[in-house]
């Protein structure tokens, strides 16, 4: 966090630096300062050194923020399949049948599925519910799980990959 305040930091002098120097170098009709003088021979030259400076700060700046995704997506594997791990064999029969039917699943579905019951079924749905894995809403009389959206695209992708 400190880094991305740094390099804000330096963009915005170098944006500060750009302008005035700028601004100095064509309003001022007083050359006699020899600082004026080569600030106003060397303009474009500066100019331009500025504009590569900008460009290699910008790609560092990329390159930064592209380093701290793939750290995120590491981490992001590394918790999901933690979560596999941990994952009952009910809470996995859940999670797919919540997969096969686009993240949204009736409970009474899973409570026919081979091996479940409607007690085992409520309970392992309260359970991944309590956990953050998926919510439930009511319709009625039935109760809809519906896997969250980015757990939901991860399975989807897991899937396709076996």
């Amino acid at each position: 966090m400190l880094k991305q305040h740094l390099r804000m930091a330096v963009f915005v002098v170098l944006l500060v630096l750009s302008v005035a120097l700028a601004i100095l170098t064509y309003s001022s009709h007083d050359h006699a300062h020899p600082l004026m003088q080569f600030l106003s021979s060397q303009h474009i030259i500066i100019m331009l050194a500025l504009v590569f400076v900008s460009i290699g700060f910008g790609y560092v700046w990329a390159y930064t923020l592209q380093e701290q995704l793939r750290a995120q997506e590491r981490e992001s594997d590394q918790l999901f399949d933690v979560l596999q791990e941990l994952l009952s064999a009910e809470e996995h029969t859940v999670i797919a049948a919540a997969v096969e039917q686009g993240g949204r699943v009736l409970q009474s579905v899973i409570a026919r599925k081979p091996g479940m019951t409607r007690v085992k079924a409520h309970r392992t749905v309260k359970s991944l519910e309590e956990r953050g894995v998926l919510r439930t809403e009511r319709e009625g009389k039935q109760v809809v799980i519906l896997l969250k959206r980015s757990l939901l695209e991860r399975f989807q992708s897991e899937k396709k990959k076996t």
